[in-house]
């Protein structure tokens, strides 16, 4: 059986024409931007010498859908697999059951050409069997340079078909100009060097010329400059103090009147709770309704003068030393947590002129 020969004709890495063994013209072929952007094919399908012209139809990921053509009628469809194993269909979508297009269209699954007698995809490199979902040999560059391979040297874009391409059967962050442009970029970041990152992408099939150009424009691209901080604002005036109202930090807004007594309420608004403990006990407080004041009186506390446990109306604490002079001494309860952490250490602290002795550590 005499088999027909079929010669390429290319644009760099793209068929642009095929001919036979007389240099025949077989077909021609029109692309767009993308190197595997389809856009039309020029055939004599029907055998009068005469050849038609057909108009490729792709998606987002380049995959050849449908072809019309020169009147803008649907001649064929194309459904894919997750790998590209293609479905061949009519015009009305239905499947017409042949293992080859019917109008001798070679690109189908992201606009790479497929080998009818194997149904093998030809990514430039090496060959994609679309039903075992891999290439048939393993990445030329290195199983680690495309890292969405994670070392395995026969996988396809990660095994993300429909997110990612690889025309050169090379590297995956090939997938459209912008992910070459961002593969750059990001190599560009890591200190690599003009002559590095051109020799990287003439290593993964792309001309010598373009893979100059782009690095040049992506090294010589403007930088972002940083927004200047904002001026210093001017600090605000300080707040006056009133001469006849003299700070008093660390005290109450006003501290009950406290009885040297613990038994007596320290006012007429004031009254024991809980009801049915004694009064001035260790067991209850003083407490007034109207403002939510707590006075717990603390009368036998080791190492400590007698005092009331204060809660004021917002809720924070104080303690309260009585005096049988009416004058009385007022601490947040942090301070006095303070000081008797200081003793417990072993420390002393003063109040007036007394001298609180540290408290004994138990022995073991």
């Amino acid at each position: 059986m005499h088999r027909k020969e079929v010669r390429y004709f290319y644009d760099g890495w793209r068929v642009i024409e095929e001919q036979d063994e007389t240099g025949a013209t077989l077909a021609t072929y029109v692309y767009g931007d993308y190197i595997d952007e389809v856009l039309s094919m020029r055939r004599d399908v029907d055998g009068d010498g005469t050849p038609e012209d057909y108009f490729f139809h792709t998606d987002d990921m380049y995959n050849v859908v449908a072809v019309t053509n020169a009147s803008g009628v649907v001649v064929e469809r194309y459904e894919y697999g997750d790998f590209g194993s293609p479905e061949y269909l009519d015009h009305n979508g239905q499947p017409t059951y042949q293992q080859v297009s019917a109008i001798g269209n070679p690109y189908l699954f992201t606009g790479r050409r497929i080998d009818p007698e194997t149904g093998l995809y030809y990514y430039r490199t090496r060959y994609l069997d679309p039903i075992a979902g891999r290439f048939t040999t393993r990445d030329r560059i290195g199983i680690w340079t495309d890292p969405l391979e994670l070392g395995n040297g026969y996988s396809y874009v990660g095994n993300a078909p429909w997110d990612i391409l690889d025309p050169y059967g090379l590297f995956s962050s090939s997938m459209h100009p912008e992910g070459i442009i961002a593969w750059v970029e990001v190599e560009a970041s890591m200190g690599k060097s003009a002559a590095e990152l051109i020799g990287g992408l003439i290593a993964a099939g792309i001309d010598a010329a373009v893979a100059k150009k782009l690095v040049e424009q992506q090294l010589n691209k403007p930088q972002d400059t940083p927004e200047p901080p904002p001026p210093d604002l001017p600090k605000p005036p300080p707040i006056p103090v009133d001469p006849e109202k003299p700070e008093k930090p660390n005290q109450p807004v006003e501290a009950p009147k406290c009885p040297t007594d613990p038994t007596e309420p320290p006012g007429p608004d004031w009254e024991w709770r809980p009801p049915g403990t004694k009064p001035g006990s260790s067991q209850g407080a003083w407490y007034n309704k109207d403002t939510k004041e707590h006075l717990h009186p603390d009368f036998n506390h080791p190492g400590d003068p007698p005092h009331y446990d204060y809660k004021d109306p917002k809720g924070k604490e104080w303690r309260i030393y009585p005096s049988d002079d009416g004058e009385q001494e007022v601490k947040p309860k942090k301070d006095w947590r303070r000081g008797y952490k200081k003793r417990k250490k072993g420390g002393s602290r003063k109040r007036g002129s007394a001298v609180i002795p540290p408290m004994p550590m138990p022995r073991a």
